[in-house]
C-alpha cells in the first residue's frame, strides 16, 4: 500500500508551494509516518499474507479518501500546483531530500536499530527472545516506510504539477514492490538500482527501438 502513502504526501505538500514547499514535503512525510504508525499496528498480532492484505485494504481507503474528501483532495480532479520557476530548482530540491534520506537509510541499517529489523523480518520469535523490544521495532519501521513514501509523494507532486487519485493506484504499490525485489530486499543501494531497472529499462528499449526507425 505505499502508493497510498505517497498519496497522502503529495496532496499535504500541495498545501504548501513556492518557498515553503520543502516544509509541505517534510509536512507530507510526517503526516504519512502517523498513518504508517496506524497501520503498524495489526502487525503487532498478524503478519504474513494477513498483514499484505491490511495493508491493501488501506490503499482502497486512502482512494476512497482521496475521490470524496474534495476540501482537501479537490476530488477527482484533483489539485493544481504551480510550476517550478526552473526545472533545475526541482532537480536541486529532490536531491535536498533525497541524499540525506539515502545515506540516513544506509546508517540506520548498522545501528542498533537495524540490528533489529533485520532479526525481526528473520524470526520475531527468536528476536523477542534475544531482548528485541517487537512493538518498539514493528511500530518504527512502519513510521519510517511511510515517512520516505510521504516525502517521496511529495516530490512526485511537484514534478507532475498536480495531485489526482489516479496518479497513486494499486498498480504503482506492486511497482514498488517489483523495484524492491529486482534490486536485493533488505538494502538500500538495491531499491535504488531496483528503481533504474524498472523505470530505465523501458526508456531505453524505446529509445533504441525508436532509433531503427518504422522498418
Amino acid at each position: 500500500g505505499h502508493a497510498a502513502f505517497m498519496g497522502v504526501g503529495a496532496y499535504a505538500a500541495s498545501h504548501l508551494t513556492g518557498p515553503l514547499a520543502p516544509l509541505g514535503i517534510l509536512l507530507g512525510g510526517g503526516i504519512a509516518a502517523f498513518l504508517g504508525l496506524l497501520l503498524g499496528l495489526p502487525s503487532l498480532r498478524i503478519k504474513g499474507v494477513y498483514l499484505a492484505i491490511a495493508t491493501l485494504a488501506f490503499q482502497f481507503l486512502a482512494d476512497y479518501v482521496f475521490k470524496t474528501w474534495e476540501a482537501v483532495t479537490g476530488g477527482i480532479r484533483g489539485r493544481t500546483l504551480p510550476p517550478p520557476d526552473t526545472p533545475e530548482k526541482l532537480w536541486y530540491l529532490v536531491l535536498l531530500f533525497a541524499l540525506p534520506l539515502f545515506f540516513y537509510g544506509k546508517r540506520l541499517l548498522m545501528t542498533r536499530a537495524g540490528r533489529a529489523f533485520r532479526a525481526v523480518r528473520d524470526n520475531d520469535l527468536s528476536a523477542r527472545v534475544a531482548g528485541v523490544d517487537l512493538t518498539r521495532t514493528k511500530l518504527l519501521a512502519f513510521a519510517l516506510s511511510a515517512f520516505y513514501a510521504g516525502v517521496a509523494g511529495g516530490l512526485l507532486a511537484g514534478l507532475y504539477k498536480a495531485v489526482t487519485p489516479e496518479y497513486f493506484p494499486l498498480s504503482v504499490s506492486i511497482q514498488y514492490l517489483a523495484m524492491v525485489i529486482v534490486g536485493g530486499a533488505g538494502t538500500v543501494l538495491g531499491a535504488v538500482l531496483g528503481a533504474f531497472f524498472v523505470l530505465l529499462i523501458p526508456e531505453v528499449l524505446n529509445s533504441f527501438v525508436g532509433a531503427l526507425g518504422p522498418e
